[in-house]
């Protein structure tokens, strides 16, 4: 029998696992302090770039009434001041961050603020949006010089972290549609992740790309980045068709109802269940499938246990 961190590994290189993979099991989240994205620790206060977060419940978002860094998105290149990684203290960082390292699992670390997410963390969401419309092209070299910055992390993380799994976030997508026209992200986002997907795989690193909302119309182009995992694929999008049209080239992770099932008290245990149950009947078919749920209600706790009892033989009972 494969252990989870091979089964895993199968998965993700597109061959069929022996159950659907457990999240808990096959990876181990460590967070990379080193990494200064949102405040150390995740407390109230500031980021390397200036930005001050507040922080409640692990959950961190730019306090709002502040003067943003950046108001001017002409003005990036004099107003945002990257970091010197070359000079910053990763050994003593990772030291700390991986004393409790197992190596039967995959090290996963998250890389949050993406180039759309450090924008709009600098100037507002609003002024984000409007900058998108207003000077596209100046945008679109703030998000290449982002995106620089994240390959070079990349680097000191393999280097320090020796990191297995990284998990990139920018968000594109709200409940209805995308925050702004597809062809902004097609020309102006989509080639710089590209080129940190390749670097990410350069290193050995596998990438998994996560991006909530409704983004159903870019899902095939963002599998078609070279990109080894799509999450958190909430069920506002078409999962069918996504399993259907390009899930050959790429694994899915999420997909489960956190928002009308998982965190809906008015939802039964067997309701729970039975949404497990179908999300692994539609998704995980062939392999390229981690059932799990973007929820941090206690209810969770159901849905994962269902995943992993009704994954555990899914491939043996497909196979009959």
């Amino acid at each position: 029998m494969l252990t989870p961190k091979e089964n895993m590994i199968r998965m993700l290189n597109h061959e069929i696992p022996e159950y659907v993979p457990y999240q808990p099991e096959a990876f181990q989240l460590i967070r990379a302090n080193a990494l200064h994205e949102k405040p150390l620790g995740y407390v109230t206060g500031y980021d390397w770039f200036g930005v001050h977060w507040t922080c409640e419940d692990g959950l961190a978002v730019p306090t709002a009434g502040r003067k943003p860094v950046l108001e001017d998105i002409t003005e990036w290149r004099e107003k945002v001041v990257f970091p010197d990684l070359d000079n910053w203290d990763w050994e003593k960082y990772a030291v700390e961050d991986t004393k409790d390292r197992d190596p039967g699992k995959l090290t996963f670390i998250i890389m949050p603020t993406g180039p759309f997410e450090r924008l709009h963390a600098l100037m507002g969401f609003e002024n984000a949006l409007c900058a998108l419309m207003e000077d596209p092209e100046e945008c679109g070299e703030f998000f290449s010089a982002v995106c620089d910055f994240k390959i070079k992390q990349l680097y000191y993380l393999k280097k320090y972290y020796h990191v297995d799994i990284v998990h990139f976030h920018d968000d594109w997508g709200q409940q209805k549609d995308m925050f702004f026209d597809p062809d902004i992200w097609r020309q102006y986002i989509r080639p710089h992740i590209i080129r940190v997907v390749n670097a990410a795989h350069d290193l050995d690193i596998y990438f998994i790309m996560h991006s909530c909302g409704k983004i159903d119309r870019i899902a095939p182009e963002i599998a078609d980045m070279g990109i080894d995992m799509l999450d958190p694929c909430q069920p506002i999008n078409d999962l069918a068709s996504w399993k259907r049209d390009f899930g050959s080239k790429c694994a899915f992770m999420g997909g489960i109802d956190a928002q009308n099932i998982i965190d809906n008290e008015k939802a039964s245990e067997d309701e729970i269940r039975q949404e497990v149950r179908r999300k692994i009947d539609l998704l995980a078919p062939g392999g390229g499938y981690i059932p799990f749920a973007v929820s941090m209600s206690p209810r969770n706790a159901i849905a994962l246990d269902e995943i992993k009892k009704y994954g555990a033989t899914f491939y043996q009972r497909a196979a009959q």
